[in-house]
């Protein structure tokens, strides 16, 4: 430990300054992205300082990696305090604004509210007549929700974190997005202990602090995707420790906050074990049951969700090819959505049916199952790639152009460019391009990525 302090302070000043002058070029754009009134009606600008924040990330990235390869998992404290610091730093600019990029944060307070009032959020759409006396003289939040006629969508336990939000600071846009940046960051501490498992840096934490992504979907516009980082770093932490109870738990608190952590159960549970299985069914059972006969449906907007489509693009390719075969009336959609849930059985099954030699193996078929469930998406938006995040702290690795050229940059390349998605406020349309930029480098980097590992393994 000594001799990592003393290599630390031994490392020379112009790479930190370059690190200071990055973090202080950041904080001036996201300050300039603060002063829009509404980034909806400015998608260019928004995408300007973007750009230009994704670009800064990318350096300060390849900034620690390269300093990793020198000093190992040794972590430079001057270095740590800039990256800590400046990731609250951007926080704190946004959080002051109104969120204009997306509307959910206004039904999670909306939700909270109803639960104050001794209701399921369940049982009611926001606009049924039963509710107004909870939005009457309401001017800050009823006016900006959406789907008014529409029961909400979230589990049981992203319910249960808008009412104590609420409980604490009601009707409050700031203190909500608060509460879930500081979620947010709170991932960072089973994440540090998860890369010191690892024998990585620290430094890697800017990976998640930094990212552009992270901190416009979360400070800026207050996606509760926040709450689902911690618990599941925990479950992987638990996973490497061999605690199947608490991997079981904190993987079931994921799934009752967005479901889709619930794919991960197979790849990180062994056959001989039943404590995982039962501990996750077990949380998941007990989160559903404090709403199950409160009135209404705990699955609410979740069936009418999968009929929609927002951002899509190898799954539209392959609706469209089986309707040019089919016809119109084909179900492409449906038989696109069959592959995809077949595809992710597929690979459960092999997981569980391969036992796991180490860590690495259960991060690339975590890989495997989030290409599979990413790119035969039908509705991606950008706030649902902050599960890739602590992923990708631990697997980027540096390479001869900065970066190594394989899956998981193509999938950091992915978190920056899914901004794009926003072009669809300039004309209310998808814009063809803006998809295919998208995907196309992300497409690019996976095949690239397959094909040297099958001239690895011939």
């Amino acid at each position: 430990m000594r001799r990592d302090f003393n290599r630390s302070l031994s490392l020379p000043l112009a790479p930190a300054f370059l690190l200071l002058l990055i973090a202080a070029a950041s904080l001036l754009l996201y300050r300039q992205a603060a002063q829009a009134p509404d980034l909806r009606r400015v998608v260019p600008q928004f995408l300007f300082y973007f750009g230009l924040l994704f670009v800064l990330y990318l350096a300060a990235v390849i900034l620690v990696l390269r300093l990793e390869k020198i000093q190992g998992a040794a972590t430079p404290v001057a270095w740590l305090f800039i990256i800590l610091l400046s990731a609250v730093a951007f926080r704190v600019t946004l959080l002051p604004t109104r969120p204009t990029l997306s509307d959910d944060m206004y039904r999670y307070i909306w939700d909270g509210r109803v639960q104050a009032a001794g209701l399921s959020p369940y049982r009611y759409t926001p606009a049924a007549s039963e509710l107004t006396f909870l939005r009457r003289n309401d001017n800050t939040i009823w006016r900006y929700i959406n789907r008014k006629t529409a029961i909400t969508i979230y589990p049981p336990a992203a319910q249960l974190a808008f009412l104590a939000i609420y409980r604490l600071h009601p009707d409050s846009v700031t203190w909500t997005k608060t509460a879930l940046t500081l979620a947010e960051l709170s991932a960072l501490v089973p994440l540090a202990l998860w890369l010191r498992r690892q024998r990585l840096s620290l430094l890697r934490l800017l990976i998640l602090a930094w990212s552009p992504l992270a901190v416009f979907e979360v400070a800026g516009s207050g996606h509760m995707d926040a709450l689902v980082l911690a618990p599941l770093v925990v479950a992987w932490l638990a996973f490497e420790k061999r605690r199947p109870a608490l991997l079981g738990f904190s993987l079931g608190i994921a799934a009752l906050l967005k479901l889709y952590p619930a794919f991960f159960l197979p790849l990180l549970w062994t056959r001989r074990d039943v404590k995982a299985p039962l501990a996750f069914a077990g949380t998941v059972a007990a989160g559903y049951a404090l709403f199950i006969g409160r009135g209404g449906s705990v699955l609410g907007f979740l069936p009418n969700y999968l009929n929609e489509r927002f951002n899509t693009g190898p799954a539209a390719l392959i609706a469209r090819g089986l309707e040019a075969i089919g016809g119109p009336e084909m179900p492409s959609w449906r038989v696109v959505q069959s592959w995809q849930l077949l595809f992710l059985a597929l690979l459960a099954v092999w997981a569980l049916w391969q036992p796991l030699n180490r860590p690495a193996t259960a991060r690339r078929r975590a890989w495997a199952v989030m290409t599979v469930f990413f790119v035969l998406s039908q509705n991606l938006f950008s706030w649902y790639l902050l599960m890739l995040m602590p992923l990708l702290a631990l697997d980027l690795r540096r390479g001869r152009w900065g970066l190594a050229l394989d899956a998981p940059t193509g999938w950091l390349l992915f978190t920056g460019l899914t901004a794009l998605s926003y072009t669809f406020f300039i004309t209310w349309h998808p814009v063809p391009w803006a998809i295919w930029a998208q995907y196309g480098v992300l497409l690019l980097f996976l095949a690239g990525h397959a094909w040297r590992r099958r001239g690895v393994h011939r």
